[in-house]
């Protein structure tokens, strides 16, 4: 009910209320009806949702969603790129091997078969027009993201929905739970993370600086770079 002595403040008419997540999920029933399994990473979010009732996932577990999955559910991952970012795919699929021994498969957008995009975590290195990214961006809010993209610019929102920043150079690394579930992105099962820019440039040098330093992402919903 409280942490810290901090407490909901739904009684006094409020939306302001503690959420959790696991490996980055955020489960769709109460914290009394989850158990914890080895290895899994808790954390507690005290958050306005006047605009976000339910956040499906986040980025600042990163990698946990991959290494543990949710509730002992794991998934294959593929990292699908397009053809301007196959240098960078290569670097990612190699960092994710040697600091946290995660297997994955490189695969080119226009190989993706419909199986690896239903039933596997992917990891999506593109520009704004791929088709994913479109309509992973063309469902933003359904999606549980306070960012989206309008005519090649980054809008970023705050937690009421408002804008606060527009960004025309800039890149993000962000996370969703996989809209194309065939359970529905409620499931909870496999996960999407999406590097995606107004640039080329700006989201090789997210992906880069994500190698290089990925504590810069820890508890953070998303990760703008400019």
């Amino acid at each position: 009910e409280s942490i810290n002595g901090i407490s909901s403040e739904f009684s006094s008419g409020k939306k302001l209320d503690w959420f959790f997540f696991v490996n980055g999920f955020s489960p769709n029933f109460a914290a009394t009806q989850y158990f914890l399994k080895s290895g899994d990473k808790v954390q507690f979010d005290l958050h306005d949702w006047s605009y976000q009732l339910h956040i499906p996932s986040f980025v600042g577990e990163f990698p946990q969603p991959l290494k543990n999955g949710f509730q002992e559910k794991k998934f294959e991952t593929v990292i699908v790129f397009s053809q301007e970012f196959e240098e960078s795919a290569k670097q990612f699929q190699k960092f994710l091997q040697d600091d946290y021994s995660i297997n994955s498969l490189l695969v080119e957008f226009s190989q993706l078969t419909e199986n690896q995009k239903k039933s596997s975590n992917l990891i999506l290195l593109a520009p704004l027009n791929n088709s994913l990214i479109q309509e992973i961006n063309s469902n933003h809010k359904r999606n549980g993201l306070f960012l989206f993209f309008e005519e090649e610019r980054l809008i970023e929102l705050n937690y009421v929905g408002e804008r606060i920043n527009s960004f025309s150079n800039a890149s993000v690394f962000f996370a969703v739970s996989s809209p194309w579930n065939e359970k529905g992105s409620l499931a909870q099962e496999n996960i999407v993370f999406v590097f995606a820019g107004t640039t080329k440039q700006q989201t090789t040098k997210l992906i880069e600086e994500i190698i290089k330093n990925p504590s810069r992402i820890q508890n953070n919903f998303s990760s703008i770079y400019e």
